[in-house]
């Protein structure tokens, strides 16, 4: 996605923020910044913001790995991390070495955020002679935030010096009791490694922060999911923890994106007003449709790609005008995605809901059911059928008459039940709301009078044929009552 100064809006999601859950939810982000979040009537956007549509998926904050291990081939994105700390074991003073290497490693990654190193060692039991930490801390040149370790082999000095500069300690002693009780503020957490269910189940107890450093919790009031040395973090883990936790998709959720931030103090992991725009879409299917990094998609091509207008006049008959099919579904969900922003923002909407993947509106040729109060007050529904055009400058409508020519089978503009007919060019955002009944009508009765053409649309190797006409768009807004042109940055003709 190119870099734009235009605010983003996604719409048409579901929103876990993880805190809550809304339905119909609206992000609108701004330099890279989540500005505002909430239900889709509730979010003013502003005219020139640039759309991506969510197709009903769930938007989510990105996964933050505490334990991620370096790979020359691990992209991170693919998997729905947006950031990470890079975790090494570190075993004497060889890993004074590993340690810089590691650290310039992480400065150089610029596919998603790197938050610091996570120290697996040397303070720990079998792990060689540890350096004094100040050399470990010159040869990270200050990126340790985290350290997994000994309390006892580390001391009192160490532990309140490292709690001084920030840096987050997960204690593996068997026996705290050790430790003086006037380090209590520095909350080393225990960890407990049990076997359950999975070969290594690593978490906390008695602690409302909890660690695990595998993918599997099975106890503790607020739980962290990691993936460890050879096993990263990804979407699929959340299901593995819920499958064997009982726990929702917002509590496991949590547990990869909220609750790392918190520990480690941070405003990622959340979905709100002043956070980062880490974000993950996912398919109603449940895979990874998208990762967003400030604002940015990493992963895979952006959702919203440009349109990109014709501009010569429609006026070719035959077999002229080519598209992929690619190149339709782009356009079609564009056009979906702003009308529907575009009716949330009329006075009196209630609902507005994409029916486009319901077998029974499909049947009907409708794409959209808007709910409205009218002037009475009284709560109207109307059905939308969506054609999305991306010519520009044409003084043309294209009535399509037979969608599927080797088919025979009838153009939706014939064919559909909706109330109304939403003529939409995408490339200057102008929309023409056609009352369908009346302007079929009109089409019909003097159908000889326009030109007829034909589209070709390639499917894999082959492809099929359009045909329509080419209607004059002055004729149809003289002849057609209550037929109205809109801009949809927000001036009515």
């Amino acid at each position: 996605m190119a870099s734009s100064s235009r605010p983003l809006a996604i719409v048409n999601c579901e929103v876990f923020t993880p805190g809550s859950h809304i339905p119909q939810g609206v992000v609108l982000i701004e330099g890279g910044i989540i500005r505002a979040v909430g239900i889709g009537t509730d979010i003013a956007l502003p005219p020139d913001a640039r759309l991506i549509d969510g197709e009903g998926g769930r938007i989510t904050p990105g996964l933050i790995d505490l334990v991620r291990a370096a790979s020359s081939d691990d992209q991170p994105e693919t998997r729905g991390v947006t950031s990470y700390l890079r975790a090494l074991a570190v075993v004497g003073e060889a890993g004074l070495n590993d340690v810089r290497e590691a650290a310039a490693e992480i400065r150089h990654d610029s596919s998603v955020r790197h938050l610091g190193l996570h120290l697996l060692g040397p303070w720990l039991p079998g792990f060689g002679q540890p350096p004094h930490w100040r050399d470990m801390w010159a040869a990270a040149d200050g990126a340790i935030a985290m350290i997994t370790l000994s309390a006892r082999l580390a001391g009192e000095t160490m532990l309140r010096e490292l709690a001084a500069a920030g840096v987050r300690l997960i204690a593996v002693d068997d026996d705290l009791s050790q430790i003086p009780s006037s380090l209590s503020a520095l909350r080393p957490r225990r960890v407990l490694t049990r076997q359950q269910h999975l070969p290594l189940l690593m978490t906390l107890q008695d602690e409302p922060d909890s660690l695990i450093t595998n993918w599997q919790l099975v106890e503790s009031v607020k739980h962290i999911l990691t993936g460890t040395l050879t096993q990263p973090l990804g979407i699929g883990s959340l299901a593995e923890l819920s499958a064997i936790t009982g726990a929702d998709f917002s509590s496991a959720l949590a547990s990869a994106t909220q609750n790392p931030a918190d520990l480690l103090g941070l405003p990622q992991g959340r979905i709100a007003p002043g956070a980062p725009a880490d974000l993950l879409c996912w398919t109603r299917f449940g895979d990874l449709a998208w990762t967003m990094v400030n604002g940015k998609v990493r992963f895979p091509a952006p959702p919203l790609e440009p349109i990109r207008p014709r501009l010569v006049p429609r006026t070719q008959t035959g077999d002229g005008y080519i598209y992929s099919m690619r190149e339709a579904k782009i356009a079609s969900r564009r056009a979906a995605a702003e009308i529907t922003a575009f009716l949330q923002s009329q006075p009196g909407h209630v609902e507005v809901a994409n029916v486009e993947e319901d077998a029974e509106y499909q049947a009907k040729d409708i794409d959209l059911i808007w709910r409205f109060a009218d002037a009475r007050g009284r709560t109207v529904e109307t059905a939308i059928e969506i054609k999305g055009d991306t010519w520009a400058n044409t003084p043309n409508f294209f009535f399509e008459t037979i969608s599927n020519k080797n088919k025979g089978t009838p153009g939706c503009f014939l064919h559909t039940e909706a109330d109304w007919y939403f003529y939409y060019f995408i490339a200057t955002r102008t929309l023409y709301c056609l009352p369908m009944t009346a302007t079929r009508a009109w089409f019909v009765e003097n159908l000889e009078s326009f030109r007829e053409v034909e589209t070709s649309t390639r499917v894999g190797r082959g492809h099929y044929k359009t045909v329509g006409r080419l209607v004059p768009i002055a004729d149809v807004m003289a002849a057609v009552p209550r037929a109205r042109k809109v801009m949809v940055d927000g001036v009515a003709e």
